[in-house]
């Protein structure tokens, strides 16, 4: 969720849990920015592991591998927690995960891609979501507004049409199964979770709810459905707080609630160009064969991962859409040559990356010339191309339509290409170019400040970008901005530690942060106060983090769904119907 929309939503009051929280100085926001790659996984890595280093892009030619890594599958996923994880992550005493890509080493995880691996089942444990599939307050209401969520979304996708709304990206396929999936069943399963985790009284519990993110990436950051989206994650945080309230925990929690990366909106690079970018570099580099990866970025991997869990139940709606997915699949497989491509192009958002595969190394600008004459100077000339990095004897080069900038040392040839951009862009390049599997060519697209657009190398056409928030507890001074790696570790790890002592293992749940983004925080006594905006960028994924106050526990409550909370006994406040 983008953090300029974060604040105007709450000036409204169109966000009433977050706004009452600010407002009555229990809480705080602050925003942080992503650093490049401003993308899912590198966030989880760093808040969930401490570590996002060599991760280059959401996907990405692996260079020990020999082929394409992606971070929402489930072998890829296992891949790249291996590699961060030092089995003292976020979640590591007797934390829950649950729909994300990595673990943070919790013992309990649902619907978390890294775990799935080795034919794991998706949903986890049966215990705590079996009387959510078999309670009708349960799933057979979540059906039913599933059925009605993925209806709305047809219907307005073709209002976008006639109305002639831009940008705008094809709104069909598996996305409107998945639009249907993750902004109701979904977000009620991840709420059935979290609830009975807290029943049971887990340290920490860390869920992603996907539900903005996925509709802002097709209708748009602004748009209507998407702000409806969002306004039902501030009724799950209500629900949260209501459930901590109410005495069915076993220990007191505080909720944290972050946004991981940015997300802005755009015509994409396909759309202004008329065809891909993979296509692009292919016709000035010979023809040769070019591997693209097409695989869905974002928010649908949990929600791929529960609706083929119900088609293996027998759900025949669930199987309608599975198929629908394995069509999609199908296609993006047949959709290029998979062996011995000498060159690899992938669209991160509108981040690019061009790996030249047929080589051992990573590649030098002047390697690349004299490969491909002309091929750097044709995509810094393209109108949706910002800038390209890559690599030199002294270092990292920016290069732009009209100048260079070397990234270390600051020197400008010319126009700098990085003038328009924020004054961090330097450095976060020059960190990512020198990842071992990092791009032979980094390309970044073009920034309108006017309309606050850019230019994304993939479809659909809401990407991520560099600002989010952070909505945390415990703060003694007015919100401020962090920058990611270290600054946002400081800042979750110590609230936690606040919350959960070590336990007698002497294992102590940590986090890190990878970007900056915004961020709501429980205050102290003084007042909340809104934070200033920052560089450029938004984000997107609201996740939210229970911290849990050790304390004597009480009776186990079976809790199976925030629909049966609502209709048990037990029920000591009034929950939202929807």
């Amino acid at each position: 969720m983008p953090a300029p929309l974060l604040q105007a939503e709450l000036r409204a009051g169109n966000l009433p849990t977050l706004s009452r929280w600010i407002r009555g100085g229990t809480h705080t926001w602050t925003e942080w920015t992503a650093r490049v790659p401003s993308t899912t996984p590198v966030s989880q890595a760093g808040i969930l592991h401490g570590s996002n280093e060599d991760i280059p892009a959401f996907r990405w030619w692996d260079r020990d591998l020999g082929r394409m890594l992606v971070a929402n599958k489930p072998a890829d996923a296992a891949v790249i927690e291996s590699r961060i994880s030092d089995g003292r992550g976020l979640l590591a005493d007797e934390g829950v995960s649950i729909s994300n890509l990595f673990t943070g080493d919790a013992a309990t995880v649902h619907l978390t891609m890294s775990a799935v691996a080795g034919g794991a089942s998706a949903l986890g444990s049966s215990r705590p979501y079996a009387a959510f599939f078999s309670h009708p307050a349960g799933f057979a209401r979540a059906l039913v507004m599933t059925v009605g969520e993925m209806l709305k979304e047809v219907a307005q996708g073709r209002s976008q049409e006639r109305r002639g709304i831009e940008p705008r990206v094809a709104r069909h396929g598996s996305y409107i199964a998945l639009r249907g999936v993750t902004n109701v069943m979904l977000r009620d399963l991840n709420t059935a979770l979290v609830v009975e985790s807290m029943v049971r009284g887990a340290k920490a519990v860390y869920v992603d709810y996907v539900d903005y993110d996925e509709i802002a990436h097709h209708a748009g950051v602004t748009r209507p459905e998407s702000l409806a989206s969002l306004y039902g994650l501030d009724r799950v945080l209500g629900t949260l707080e209501r459930v901590a309230a109410s005495g069915i925990a076993a220990r007191e929690y505080d909720i944290v609630a972050v946004s991981d990366h940015g997300q802005s909106q755009g015509a994409t690079f396909a759309q202004r160009e008329g065809r891909s970018l993979e296509e692009f570099i292919a016709e000035r580099t010979g023809g040769r064969a070019v591997l693209t990866a097409h695989d869905r970025e974002g928010a649908g991997a949990p929600a791929a991962l529960l609706v083929r869990e119900l088609a293996a139940q027998g759900a025949r709606s669930a199987q309608v859409a599975a198929r629908a997915l394995d069509r999609e699949a199908t296609a993006d497989a047949g959709a290029g040559p998979r062996e011995a491509t000498p060159i690899a192009v992938v669209g991160s958002g509108n981040l690019g990356g061009v790996w030249f595969t047929a080589v051992d190394h990573a590649m030098s600008l002047a390697e690349v010339e004299e490969a491909h004459p002309g091929l750097v100077a044709d995509l810094v000339g393209h109108p949706a191309v910002g800038f390209a990095v890559l690599r030199t004897s002294g270092g990292a080069v920016a290069i732009g339509a009209a100048g260079t900038r070397h990234l270390s040392t600051g020197e400008v040839a010319g126009e700098d290409p990085l003038a328009a951009y924020p004054d961090h862009t330097a450095a976060d390049f020059a960190r990512a170019s020198a990842f071992h599997h990092a791009p032979d060519i980094y390309l970044n697209s073009t920034y309108d400040p006017v309309l606050d657009e850019v230019a994304a190398f993939e479809e659909p056409g809401g990407m991520p970008r560099r600002r989010g928030r952070l909505a945390d507890s415990a703060a003694t001074g007015p919100p401020r901005r962090m920058a990611s790696g270290p600054g946002t570790r400081r800042t979750v790890g110590p609230a936690l530690r606040r919350r959960c002592p070590a336990s007698p293992t002497g294992r102590m749940a940590r986090g890190a942060g990878s970007s900056r983004r915004p961020a709501l925080r429980k205050a102290s006594a003084r007042p909340a106060s809104m934070g200033d905006r920052g560089a450029s960028g938004a984000a997107r994924g609201c996740s939210s983090m229970a911290e849990l106050q050790p304390s004597q526990p009480i009776a186990r409550v079976r809790f199976p769904s925030p629909a049966l909370l609502r209709s048990g006994p037990w029920c000591r406040t009034t929950l939202p119907t929807e």
